[in-house]
């Protein structure tokens, strides 16, 4: 795994989360689950993709204003970015567990997946080393740093897992009324439009989720 500057270890599945936990008291670096074998295979080609360097992605992200960029991405296409609304459900859980290191087709863990120690403590910093994204809808590297750093800022979400073409979130402090959970739901559909489009089709629906959630899940395709 050479092309990564950084090391990345295969664990069996059914010990993703342990280790997880286990290393991030190591100071060996942010432990990050990467997916599959396909998954990191992606993420390897993708890194050839983008020329900017680690730092400069990471200067551009502390530059970017994560408001800014949401409010121009609805503007400039306001037709695709009108929400879904709907009625608030009453039997919607709060989004908790991971599932970057399950097989979805069975809900099994993988027989192998991949923990990279990426060299930062900072975890809004991790898609930049990765230079995740900038194709198709999936934002650039600088685009998902500067939101996840506002994130953790704001409800203590840290990135647990970036596959290929997904993101995970450990959240430690949820939104805890209705209003906050809209709030967050709207920048999430702006940030990944399928979760809504593709998921659970309404805002308030996806809001319901955010209500005292310890875990978010993004995807593109």
């Amino acid at each position: 795994m050479r092309e990564f500057g950084f090391e990345v270890m295969a664990i069996p599945g059914n010990e993703a989360l342990a280790t997880l936990h286990r290393l991030r008291g190591e100071n060996r670096g942010y432990p990050v689950l990467l997916g599959d074998s396909d998954s990191v295979l992606a993420l390897s080609e993708n890194l050839q993709d983008v020329e900017d360097s680690v730092q400069d992605l990471i200067d551009n992200a502390a530059k970017l204003n994560p408001r800014s960029w949401l409010v121009a991405r609805a503007k400039n296409d306001s037709e695709y970015y009108r929400a879904p609304r709907g009625e608030w459900p009453d039997d919607e859980e709060p989004s908790e567990g991971l599932i970057s290191h399950l097989d979805l087709s069975t809900g099994k863990p993988l027989e192998k997946v991949y923990i990279g120690l990426v060299p930062t403590e900072e975890s809004w910093q991790v898609p930049c080393y990765l230079k995740m994204g900038g194709w198709n809808e999936c934002p650039f590297p600088e685009v998902h740093a500067s939101l996840f750093r506002k994130w953790e800022e704001e409800y203590g979400a840290k990135v647990v897992a970036i596959t290929s073409s997904t993101v995970e979130f450990e959240v430690s402090r949820p939104p805890t009324t209705r209003d906050e959970a809209i709030t967050l739901a709207k920048e999430q559909y702006v940030y990944c439009i399928d979760i809504v489009e593709q998921g659970t089709e309404t805002i308030e629906q996806l809001a319901a989720s955010l209500l005292n959630g310890s875990t978010w899940f993004f995807w593109w395709d």
